[in-house]
């Protein structure tokens, strides 16, 4: 599979993170398992995680084809999410994409706290 192939149905989610004293090597552990989860070569486009260079922060960015692959990827995470409950609280989650893809994600994500960006220009 192709990790930055990213067509015109994509949608884009960063979530962050606040996370507990000490715990930016537990939200590595954390993203790894994340990463097996989302399996790129099936949902996701792209996937990337970090730690802010203090250690409060966390986020990951994921890129998936369209808000189908989307939603079926937070169906295989969703188990996991508690793991991150553990290490930190999240502070933001940010959806782009096209409007009619993040039309199918509102009533998913919103309760998530997700803001939503449709995209004005992609090249």
């Amino acid at each position: 599979c192709s990790m930055f192939a990213i067509g015109p149905s994509a949608v884009h989610v960063t979530v962050g993170y606040n996370l507990n004293e000490g715990r930016a090597e537990d939200f590595k552990a954390n993203c790894q398992s994340f990463y097996k989860a989302v399996d790129p070569c099936n949902f996701a486009l792209m996937y990337d995680n970090g730690v802010s260079d203090d250690g409060k922060l966390g986020h990951g960015r994921i890129a998936y084809a369209d808000a189908g692959n989307l939603l079926a990827s937070f169906q295989a995470i969703a188990p996991l999410l508690e793991q991150f409950a553990d290490v930190g609280t999240q502070y933001m989650m940010h959806v782009s994409g096209p409007p009619e893809e993040l039309d199918k994600l509102r009533g998913p994500l919103g309760p998530m706290g997700a803001l939503f960006f449709p995209v004005v220009l992609r090249q």
